[in-house]
């Protein structure tokens, strides 16, 4: 089950600032201007260019996977991104600049920047995680894996008493975010924060495909039960953790579309099946499936339509398990009639629908 877990930081934004109360702001990225929403923020101003910039992109050392969807007049970019990384993801960033300058608009998940720096927003989707009947974290797991986990979490550098107040499923995020600690990748270097950074440089409208409130409502829906299951699958796979991750990462820079699908599609760790749960506890795990990655495709590929036939170039940017497999957005669209080609780098932008 190890594979489901780490799939999150290919389908969903491990955004944990607000809860722990230390959010940045944003990595020196513009926020909107005062008085208006991201999707206001003005074009740049005349004199800067519109694509590309004064020199072409560098060659890139790593080439994540991009496809370009059509429906004969307009087109659309879709890029699957991780929500870690290193420095590397700075190559990455440049392998797709001229296809993303060259576009009116990013769409991501949640605008992270903009969600950073409203704290009555960040504040009131966090607020529904605390436990309000005067219990902690502890009281709702078995003393051995509260401590198991407890120590994981601290050994993450991120841990305050505060973070007890809230419930298992922030706990089990913070476990999560604590495990790869040592692998040296980091939200800081999420493919999806880069990409906000340089659409706030240039002005670029910036779409929200879901909202930080939808996210945070989507991870309180799942039963305890559920959580307990994830909390201490994590701890039993501790050792592998970051080895994995990072044969999740250079799969993604690489654009080994292939071995990401592995960990997203595949269930139980190395191939085997979970024979060792229960009936209810294989159907609580296929809910949460069906919930994190299937019901969301839907929902993403209808916007990526919308976008489509709004007649702006728009690059489609979502966590990389939303483009993978049957269910997923380069199926679901090529399914809805549109052609849907993965593209070969040096990634360029086509002005031709």
């Amino acid at each position: 089950m190890k594979k489901r877990t780490l799939s999150l930081i290919l389908a969903f934004l491990l955004f944990l600032a607000a809860a722990s109360g230390c959010a940045k702001k944003g990595n020196g990225a513009e926020t909107a201007p005062a008085g208006k929403t991201p999707l206001e923020t003005e074009a740049p101003p005349s004199g800067l260019p519109e694509t590309g910039g004064a020199d072409p992109a560098p060659e890139a050392a790593f080439s994540p996977a991009l496809w370009r969807v059509t429906d004969g007049q307009h087109a659309l970019y879709l890029l699957g991104t991780i929500h870690v990384g290193d420095e590397r993801s700075e190559d990455a960033l440049a392998a797709v600049r001229d296809v993303f300058d060259g576009c009116d608009a990013l769409a991501v998940e949640f605008d992270t920047v903009a969600f950073e720096n409203d704290l009555a927003a960040s504040v009131a989707a966090v607020q529904q995680f605390l436990y309000t009947d005067g219990t902690t974290v502890r009281d709702h797991l078995p003393e051995e894996l509260y401590e198991k986990s407890l120590e994981i979490i601290k050994s993450g550098g991120e841990y305050s008493k505060l973070i007890e107040k809230y419930n298992l499923a922030i706990w089990s995020q913070f476990l999560e975010q604590a495990a790869i600690v040592p692998s040296g990748l980091t939200p800081d270097y999420g493919m999806d924060g880069l990409l906000l950074d340089r659409a706030y440089d240039r002005g670029m409208k910036i779409l929200e495909v879901e909202s930080a409130e939808f996210q945070y409502g989507l991870i309180n829906s799942f039963s305890e039960e559920l959580y307990v299951l994830m909390i201490e699958d994590t701890v039993d796979s501790i050792d592998g953790y970051c080895d994995d991750l990072v044969t999740m990462y250079e799969a993604w820079l690489g654009g080994d579309a292939e071995t990401l699908e592995d960990y997203v599609i595949g269930t139980g760790e190395d191939g085997e099946d979970e024979e060792d749960l229960t009936e209810e506890q294989i159907g609580m795990l296929e809910d949460y499936d069906f919930k994190m990655l299937d019901e969301r495709n839907l929902g993403m590929a209808d916007k990526a339509e919308a976008y489509l036939k709004s007649g702006d170039t728009v690059f489609f940017a979502v966590g990389a398990a939303h483009m993978l497999g049957d269910g997923g957005l380069v199926k679901l669209l090529t399914d809805k009639g549109y052609e849907v080609t993965r593209m070969d780098p040096p990634y360029l932008i086509t002005k031709d629908a």
